[in-house]
C-alpha cells in the first residue's frame, strides 16, 4: 500500500511538473504570435545619403509592413543614361506607402519569407546641375504612385534563444514597383537645359534601380514579441 502510494505521488509530481512547463511560454521566437520588426535600411544611408524605417506586423502567416524614406539623393553613379548626359539629380523628401502579404517562417532557418502586395507614393524633386557642379537647376516637382509587389527574407539568428538577443534580425528584400499615375502632366517636361545648351526632356522617373522599377534593400532591427 505504501509503495503505491509512493508510486502515485511521484507520477502526479512528474504529471504536474510536465503541466506547468507545457503553461510556460518556450524561451525562442514563437512565430504564430503576433510580432512587431522594426528595421532601419542599410542601402538609404551607405549610397542615397537618406534613411529608411520599417514595420513589419505578423501573426500566424498574415504580414503587414510601413516603410518611410527621406532625404534619399539620385545623382553621379546613381543617374543613368539621358538623365545622366542631361545631368539630372533627383531629391526624394519621401517615399511612402504599405504592403500586405502572406509570410511562412522555416525554424530550421530560423527565418520569414514573406510575399507581399505593396502601393507606394514617391515625392521627386529633379533639378540638373551645372557643368562645374556648383550650381542646380529646379526642372519639375511630382509625386508617382507605385503598385507592386515585393520578396522578403528576414533571418533572426537567435530565433531559439531567450533574452535580448532573440530578436535581432538581417532582413533582404526584391521588389517590383512598376508606375501606375504621376502628378507629372503628360508624363513629361521639356525645359532649356544651359548645360547641354539645347531643350531637354525629362520623363517621369521611376524609382528602381537603374530608372527601373526593380529594388532591392538591406536592413537590420529587432523583432519584439
Amino acid at each position: 500500500m505504501k509503495t503505491c502510494l509512493q508510486i502515485s505521488l511521484a507520477l502526479a509530481l512528474v504529471l504536474g511538473t510536465a503541466s506547468a512547463q507545457a503553461d510556460e511560454p518556450a524561451p525562442g521566437l514563437q512565430w504564430r504570435k503576433p510580432s512587431l520588426a522594426v528595421n532601419l535600411g542599410l542601402i538609404q544611408p551607405l549610397l542615397l545619403g537618406g534613411a529608411n524605417v520599417e514595420a513589419d506586423f505578423r501573426w500566424g502567416h498574415f504580414v503587414a509592413s510601413y516603410s518611410h524614406g527621406w532625404g534619399l539623393d539620385l545623382e553621379g553613379g546613381t543617374v543613368v543614361g539621358d538623365a545622366k548626359r542631361q545631368g539630372i539629380t533627383l531629391h526624394l523628401p519621401y517615399t511612402t506607402g504599405l504592403g500586405v502579404g502572406y509570410s511562412i517562417y522555416t525554424h530550421s532557418l530560423r527565418s520569414f519569407f514573406d510575399v507581399r502586395a505593396e502601393a507606394k507614393l514617391h515625392r521627386f524633386e529633379v533639378a540638373y546641375d551645372s557643368a562645374d557642379g556648383a550650381t542646380k537647376t529646379d526642372i519639375a516637382r511630382y509625386t508617382t504612385l507605385t503598385l507592386g509587389g515585393g520578396a522578403y527574407w528576414t533571418f533572426v539568428p537567435f530565433a531559439a534563444r531567450g533574452g535580448a538577443l532573440r530578436g535581432l534580425n538581417v532582413s533582404t528584400s526584391v521588389r517590383f514597383w512598376p508606375n501606375v499615375a504621376s502628378t507629372l502632366s503628360g508624363g513629361e517636361v521639356r525645359y532649356a537645359n544651359a548645360r547641354t545648351g539645347q531643350e531637354e526632356v525629362h520623363e517621369t522617373a521611376r524609382i528602381g534601380l537603374a530608372n527601373s522599377p526593380v529594388l532591392v534593400n538591406a536592413s537590420v532591427g529587432y523583432v519584439f514579441q
